[in-house]
């Protein structure tokens, strides 16, 4: 897979324009598609690889990685379409 957006093109094309991402940044935490209640696809993020990826690559302690997802990612609304965050166990 080249990117989340490229994934969503080709495999959901007709909801492509629709389905909202977050930032490429975030593309190695992408893990898939999620339905909701309206059978609205909507784009899947697994919260620990978002946490490893603020850590890895800013340079980020756990605790200070965790502060700006919960803040900056975890609150964040974009429409209907706004991206899931899985917590994987």
């Amino acid at each position: 897979m080249n990117s989340v957006k490229d994934y969503i093109v080709e495999y959901y094309p007709d909801d492509a324009d629709d389905i909202t991402i977050f930032t490429e940044d975030l593309d190695e935490a992408f893990i898939g598609i999620g339905y909701v209640f309206n059978g609205t696809p909507r784009a899947c993020y697994d919260k620990n690889r978002i946490i490893e990826i603020l850590i890895n690559r800013d340079g980020m302690t756990p605790e200070v990685a965790e502060e700006y997802f919960e803040f900056n990612i975890a609150c964040l609304y974009a429409g209907e379409r706004t991206p899931m965050i899985v917590e994987v166990i």
